[in-house]
């Protein structure tokens, strides 16, 4: 996929998320991409790195880029603490809520993964438990790093959690692929997520400590970054090499120092460079009786995203379409402008002709509504209530062709003469009514619309 351009991939995240959402359907042609797609399954639980702004994060560009369907069970800003053990309670009653590793642990299960990808730590590192690391400047210490402390929390606490988490997957899936990875060497520039003048939005996490601790000095404070994060770093080397199927991914080489965002996070092509190492890696470990499927379900997804790209608003390739997707894309996804369908010429009625018209069209529930059935009692005492209308011209009839046996209402059919009284009309060619029912005299209906047989009416309304 290349879809290097900033814009454009917003794009594209718009127009797949809004699809996601059922707010915006696809294009004609192009499926959503879970939708019987050969990808492989694999489960990933992590913090920000997993799960930063959308579309951006190294599930996110795998998603891109892989053969790989990724069950993404991570949270930004998300502890190591509470990823393998759970630390989060329900303010007031004090109970426990079940920890996530719990959810994940069942995915595992239930889709038995190649891969499992674990991302934590940075977390625990950066915020205010980075001040716990450090020695105050004013004390002049014979180093700023308090090395025993932070050897105990990286080499100890941190290093037993890792191991905990790959005993508890190894239990439920014994064969599976465990990708572990350490941070670049992150540099305390003091920007967050959102920066304006002095403002700060989610961060900054290491530059407020150092300051706090009165360590000024760019250069003193980029050395104590990258010391904690290369003890980090060495801690999961040793948890791989410790067990078998558990591989440590070094991101060091691969984030430059104009890779980072923030103090925690990577730009587009930083995550999207970390996602290609990821994928390597597994791609690497596929079993040879599914690479088949993995070359397959690369294809699909990379002429997906083409098409997505053809299909977004105002987006347009950086090249020709020939250096985006290997593979023909279907054109049926481009929407080509056509003339607009002709709207049915409206017919004019008559506005009694109108009413019923609208009446019988529409659901039983609204009808209910509208008013009582033609011909009941109500009807007629209404008919008798209301004002007499305008004579119409004799012989006019209404363009609905009545059955002649459910009568229309008595005002819409017969044209009243003085004092209300019926003034007959041009003989219309409709089944006799049976013999017994009176015609009305009383309202507006004429001869011509007798009435069905029916109940006996009540004296107030003959």
């Amino acid at each position: 996929m290349s879809i290097d351009n900033e814009e454009e991939q917003a794009r594209v995240a718009l127009l797949q998320w809004q699809a996601g959402q059922g707010s915006q359907p696809l294009p004609e042609g192009l499926h959503p991409l879970g939708l019987f797609s050969k990808r492989i399954t694999v489960v990933a639980q992590g913090d920000s790195w997993f799960n930063y702004l959308p579309g951006n994060d190294v599930v996110a560009w795998l998603d891109k880029i892989s053969g790989y369907e990724i069950k993404n069970f991570a949270t930004g800003g998300d502890t190591l603490e509470n990823l393998v053990y759970g630390t989060e309670y329900r303010t007031g009653s004090w109970a426990r809520k079940t920890p996530e590793f719990t959810e994940v642990l069942q995915a595992i299960t239930e889709h038995k993964p190649i891969f499992f990808l674990f991302s934590g730590g940075g977390n625990d590192i950066g915020g205010d438990e980075f001040a716990s690391f450090l020695n105050h400047a004013d004390s002049k210490p014979t180093d700023l790093l308090r090395v025993a402390y932070v050897d105990y929390i990286v080499f100890t606490v941190f290093k037993k959690a890792y191991e905990d988490m790959v005993a508890a997957v190894k239990k439920v899936s014994p064969n599976i692929h465990i990708l572990i990875h350490g941070y670049g060497r992150s540099i305390p520039t003091g920007l967050g997520v959102v920066n304006a003048g002095n403002f700060r939005f989610v961060g900054p996490w290491l530059r407020p400590s150092l300051t706090a601790k009165n360590i000024t000095n760019p250069a003193v404070q980029l050395s104590l970054v990258t010391r904690v994060i290369d003890k980090f770093n060495e801690m999961l080397a040793q948890v791989a090499a410790g067990n078998p199927n558990v591989h440590y991914l070094d991101l060091r080489p691969y984030v430059s120092p104009a890779d980072w965002a923030n103090e925690l996070h990577l730009t587009r092509e930083g995550f999207k460079r970390v996602a290609e190492v990821f994928e390597a890696k597994m791609d690497s470990l596929v079993p040879e009786k599914l690479q088949a499927r993995l070359f397959k379900a690369k294809t699909e997804v990379m002429a997906y995203y083409a098409n997505l790209q053809l299909a977004a608003p105002e987006a347009a390739p950086s090249g020709p379409l020939s250096t985006i997707v290997p593979v023909p894309v279907s054109q049926k996804v481009r929407r080509k402008p056509g003339p607009k369908p002709k709207a049915a010429a409206a017919t004019v009625l008559p506005a009694a002709d109108a009413a019923s018209l609208s009446a019988s069209a529409a659901p039983a529930k609204e009808r209910k509504k509208a008013g009582p059935k033609p011909g009941s009692r109500q009807t007629s005492k209404r008919a008798a209530e209301q004002p007499t209308a305008p004579a119409k011209p004799a012989g006019k009839t209404s363009r609905k062709v009545s059955s002649g046996l459910d009568s229309e209402p008595a005002a819409k059919t017969t044209a009243a003469g003085p004092a209300g009284k019926p003034v007959k009309t041009k003989k219309q060619t409709t089944p006799k009514a049976a013999s017994g029912a009176k015609p009305t005299t009383r309202g507006t209906a004429s001869p011509a619309a007798k009435k069905k047989p029916g109940p006996k009416q009540s004296k107030d309304n003959p």
